[in-house]
C-alpha cells in the first residue's frame, strides 16, 4: 500500500512510496507520473519500456524515470515482480522560489543528461548495491513513521542523488546555459498539478489549456509532445490510477469510487478500467490482498544485503 510523506508540510504529499506486485498479463499500461520517480526493483525478471528504451529487469536494478517519460514494465512469462516504486516532487530540493528546478544541481540525473545516459543504473558498478541499501532505509523510515522520520527521508533521497552523481557518468554537472528556455515544461508540469487536485471534477480542453496560458489546440500538441500520450488518455490513467488506489484502500461502492474519480457512469468507468488493467474493478477489489505487504513482511525483505550483480543475497 502506498505511503504518503508530507515534506514541506503542504496539502499535497511531497514524497509517494509504494511497494507493487506485478505479474504477466497484469501489468500497468504504459504511463506517465506528475512526480520523478525511482524504482527498485526486488524480486522478478522483466521488460523495463522507457520512451523508446528498452532494458531488461531482475533483482537488485534500480531505474530513474523524469515525469515526462512514458514507461511500462512487463514481467516474464511465469514470473512476478515486486518493485519498490519513489515517487517525489523535485520542489522539495529548491533552495529559492526563483531557483528552476531543472537547475538543481542534485535532480541532474532527470533535467541534464549525457549521451551515455542509462536509465538503469550500472550494476558491475559497486556503488549500485550501496544505493539499494539507501532506498530500503527510506522504506523502513516511510512505514515505521518515527520522529521526524519525514526530514530523514529528505536527508536520504538527498544522499542517493548525490551518489548517483558522483558514481555514475550519466549527467552534466554544470547547468546549462538558458538564455532561450523553453517555458512549456513548466507549463505542463503546472496542468499536471491541476488535473491531480481536480481528478473528480470536469476536466475540460479547454479549461486545462488556460491554465497553461496556451490555446487549446497548441496545448494539445505540446502536451503530447511532452507526455507521450494525449490529453484525455492521460486523464484517464490517473483516474484510474486514483480509482485503484481506492478499490484497494476505501469501503466506498464501486459506483461511489467511480464518480469521485470523475466519471458520469458506471459503464465509462467499468471500460476504461478494463482496458487499463485487464479486468473489471469487482474482480480488482478481490484481488486487493495480492497487493497488500505488511510491515513484519516488508522487513523480512528489506533486510538482505544486495549485491549488484547477484540482486538479492
Amino acid at each position: 500500500m502506498a505511503e504518503y510523506v508530507y515534506i514541506n508540510g503542504r496539502e499535497r504529499p511531497d514524497f509517494i512510496l509504494n511497494n507493487n506486485y506485478l505479474s504477466y498479463g497484469k501489468h500497468f499500461e504504459m504511463h506517465t507520473h506528475r512526480m520523478l520517480e525511482f524504482n527498485v526493483q526486488k524480486e522478478g525478471l522483466g521488460t523495463y519500456r522507457i520512451g523508446t528504451r528498452q532494458y531488461e529487469s531482475r533483482p537488485g536494478d534500480i531505474f530513474i524515470l523524469s515525469n515526462t517519460e512514458p514507461h511500462q514494465l512487463i514481467p516474464n512469462p511465469g514470473s512476478q515482480i515486486y518493485n519498490l516504486n519513489i515517487h517525489f516532487d523535485p520542489e522539495i530540493f529548491c533552495t529559492s522560489f526563483e531557483k528552476a528546478i531543472d537547475d538543481i544541481p542534485l535532480l541532474a540525473m532527470f533535467f541534464r543528461r549525457t549521451e551515455t545516459f542509462s536509465h538503469v543504473l550500472n550494476r558491475d558498478n559497486p556503488d549500485t548495491g550501496v544505493i539499494y541499501r539507501l532506498f530500503h532505509e527510506i522504506e523502513r523510515e516511510a512505514l515505521e513513521k518515527r520522529p521526524l522520520y519525514h526530514l530523514q527521508i529528505k536527508m536520504l533521497l538527498e544522499r542517493i542523488c548525490l551518489e548517483i552523481l558522483r558514481s555514475y557518468d550519466y549527467c552534466e554537472l554544470q547547468p546549462r546555459p538558458r538564455p532561450n528556455a523553453n517555458p512549456d515544461f513548466y507549463r505542463i508540469s503546472k496542468t499536471m498539478d491541476y488535473i491531480d487536485y481536480n481528478i473528480g471534477k470536469s476536466l475540460t480542453l479547454e479549461k486545462i489549456a488556460q491554465v497553461a496560458c496556451m490555446s487549446p489546440s497548441y496545448f494539445s500538441s505540446v502536451f503530447k509532445r511532452y507526455c507521450g500520450i494525449a490529453l484525455f488518455e492521460y486523464i484517464a490513467q490517473k483516474r484510474i490510477e486514483y480509482a485503484a488506489l481506492l478499490l484497494r484502500t476505501a469501503a466506498k461502492s464501486i459506483a461511489d469510487i467511480a464518480y469521485t474519480c470523475g466519471f458520469n457512469n458506471l459503464t465509462s468507468f467499468n471500460k476504461a478500467f478494463l482496458r487499463i488493467h485487464g479486468c473489471q474493478p469487482s474482480v480488482y477489489r478481490k484481488r486487493k490482498n495480492e497487493w497488500e505487504i505488511s510491515i513484519s513482511d516488508v522487513a523480512s525483505i528489506v533486510s538482505p544485503v544486495c549485491s549488484p550483480q547477484n540482486g538479492l543475497r
